[in-house]
């Protein structure tokens, strides 16, 4: 027999949660280095943290008109209005080497973000 692999939404070494993370309840996880950073969107809602941040408690979503193959999403946070633009492209983890279906960017009080995304199974409808 041999192996055919088709796709690739997430690759991680023996350091990442595999399939150990719960992700029924998530629609995606995007998160990047330098400094550190995740935007998170559940079942309640969206969460932005980065690093030294208190956790917050999770704001409502909007989602933009896709562009293209980009998906767009938006939250007004305490912080201002949150952009966030997910791009199917594959996308390596600086730190870990983990490897992601998606390129994230995300915008907020005049900052810009990078980093990688990978989706839950809210997001299979």
């Amino acid at each position: 027999g041999s192996l055919h692999i088709t796709e690739v939404r997430r690759a991680n070494g023996d350091d990442g949660p595999g399939c150990r993370e719960d992700l029924r309840l998530v629609m995606f996880v995007a998160s990047g280095n330098e400094p550190p950073w995740q935007v998170r969107i559940d079942e309640k809602g969206l969460r932005f943290r980065r690093e030294g941040d208190k956790p917050t408690q999770p704001v409502t979503y909007r989602v933009e008109e896709p562009r293209k193959e980009e998906l767009g999403y938006e939250a007004d946070t305490p912080q201002g209005l949150l952009r966030i633009s997910l791009k199917p492209e594959l996308c390596r983890d600086s730190q870990t080497g983990a490897r992601y279906a998606y390129r994230a960017r995300v915008e907020l009080e005049g900052k810009v973000w990078f980093g990688c995304a990978y989706f839950g199974e809210l997001n299979r409808e």
